[in-house]
């Protein structure tokens, strides 16, 4: 009786687990569970630097993502409407351009002459080419993206609309702060967005500009390597850095991700590039909604129907808005 039929300890033996299949997750969402809040507890422990009494807000991710989105649908509902007028604007340059003749005072002063020559000079100047609109700014944007890493990996690869603000400038005595951040600081309706890599400079950035009165400054969590793996496509251009796809330790590879990087496919971001194209909107309003269908993002209870609202919701946001002229992100 004291010997055992079989192994006393099989159900004791973890089943072996294939990277190959890592990644893969149930689509059936059951409600929280305790798997899930401890998943969560290790996505927050391996991406993000989230401390005790941080004086800055965090931005998500898919937050920061659908406000892209809407902030692009206003501004081209915006440009529509001002397209639709032509007229007033042609007559209003063929007043600028039209010389005006010298008056009596001019001819005293010995003035006339001169005006005449200027006027001359300005009619034979050549017309001022066109810009493509993905190399003009947006008119009105609610949010101030600044990327606080250093020039060269700015202009090796950055999200599309930020501006270029290295850390090295916040510890300066006079001045640590640009005319654009001064312009949004503590502006009702408009935040101020600081990224990097990992979150190791932006929130020492976030915390010093919090400490200097800014009450609108968030940090994008996780910076660009949650970006790798869960928006890769469609926020950035250029290609991204290695550091992204590098755990916060700096020694391991992330596993999880869609995209891996690759050095070979290296390339440098256009700089000329000042909103998002159609291609861009395109790529990121699919992966948005696949993020958002994800079980593991979804929340304790967020079924598909839920999901599908928000994607309807943002679908029919042209709509919506060119009824009345309230701005979503107000």
């Amino acid at each position: 009786m004291s010997k055992a039929i079989g192994d006393s300890k099989l159900l004791e033996k973890r089943i072996p687990r294939s990277a190959k299949w890592s990644n893969v997750r149930g689509r059936v969402d059951t409600g929280a569970s305790m798997s899930k809040h401890l998943a969560k507890v290790e996505d927050i422990q391996a991406n993000f630097r989230i401390q005790r009494g941080e004086l800055f807000k965090r931005l998500k991710l898919s937050t920061f993502a659908a406000l892209v989105l809407e902030v692009d649908k206003v501004n081209m509902m915006n440009e529509s409407e001002e397209n639709e007028a032509p007229v007033q604007d042609d007559i209003v340059e063929r007043v600028e351009t039209t010389p005006r003749q010298p008056n009596f005072l001019d001819v005293i002063r010995g003035t006339g002459e001169l005006n005449l020559k200027e006027q001359n000079e300005n009619l034979k100047l050549p017309p001022k080419p066109k810009l493509p609109k993905e190399h003009t700014p947006y008119s009105s944007t609610p949010y101030l993206l600044v990327d606080v890493r250093d020039s060269d990996a700015f202009q090796q690869c950055h999200i599309i609309t930020a501006e270029s603000y290295p850390h090295t400038n916040f510890s300066r005595t006079m001045n640590p702060f640009s005319n654009q951040m001064l312009q949004f600081k503590n502006l009702e309706g408009h935040i101020i967005v600081l990224y990097d890599t990992d979150e190791l400079i932006a929130t020492e950035c976030a915390t010093t500009m919090a400490q200097r009165g800014f009450e609108n400054v968030f940090v994008l969590s996780g910076g660009l390597r949650v970006l790798a793996q869960k928006l890769p496509n469609g926020l950035v251009t250029g290609s991204l850095p290695a550091e992204a796809f590098m755990s916060l330790d700096g020694k391991t590879k992330l596993r999880s991700g869609k995209t891996k990087y690759n050095p070979k496919n290296k390339v440098p971001a256009d700089m000329a590039l000042k909103r998002f194209t159609h291609e861009h909107l395109g790529a990121l309003s699919e992966a948005l909604d696949e993020l958002l269908m994800a079980p593991s993002d979804a929340g304790s209870r967020l079924s598909k129907s839920k999901i599908d609202t928000r994607s309807r919701s943002r679908a029919s946001l042209m709509t919506t808005t060119s009824n009345s002229n309230i701005k979503p992100w107000k």
